[in-house]
């Protein structure tokens, strides 16, 4: 139904801000992770070893600050992914304008200021805290493991 309506550039919707996003995204994360390590080691562990619950906890601030920062892209992301469903959405509130990655952006600034996007940001950070820090932590985990079975 979707092709049949819009063809094939409707698969492929959000594409263009996902890419600008998705690396200095991942960047940013490792970034703050690594800030965060360097800080907790000398504070909070007496072996120098971050472990589980610290490499969760370095991971969740690293995900919030990334998602912080990275968060416009990602709304304007899922504005583009959703054009061509106003009636379906009706009941949100008014549909995006905005036909491509710039006029999404200048209809935001028109419609909203500046802070219209960070409109969401609320559950985006939740999941970006809680999905850091356990990815993080596994890592962490992962990695020690890995050291330990090559050591022996």
């Amino acid at each position: 139904m979707m092709y049949q309506e819009a063809g094939v550039r409707t698969f492929y919707k959000g594409l263009t801000p996902t890419l600008i996003q998705l690396f200095p995204y991942n960047g940013l994360q490792f970034g703050f992770y690594s800030f965060f390590k360097t800080l907790w080691k000398p504070v909070m562990s007496k072996k120098n070893e971050i472990g589980a619950i610290g490499s969760g906890i370095c991971g969740s601030g690293a995900g919030l600050c990334s998602k912080i920062i990275i968060y416009p892209l990602d709304l304007i992301k899922k504005r583009l992914q959703v054009i061509g469903f106003e009636e379906a959405r009706k009941s949100f509130g008014s549909p995006p304008q905005g036909s491509n990655f710039y006029h999404c952006i200048c209809s935001i600034v028109k419609r909203e200021g500046f802070l219209g996007f960070y409109k969401g940001l609320s559950p985006s950070l939740l999941k970006a805290v809680v999905t850091a820090g356990l990815t993080f932590s596994v890592y962490e985990q992962t990695c020690a493991i890995l050291l330990y079975r090559h050591s022996s």
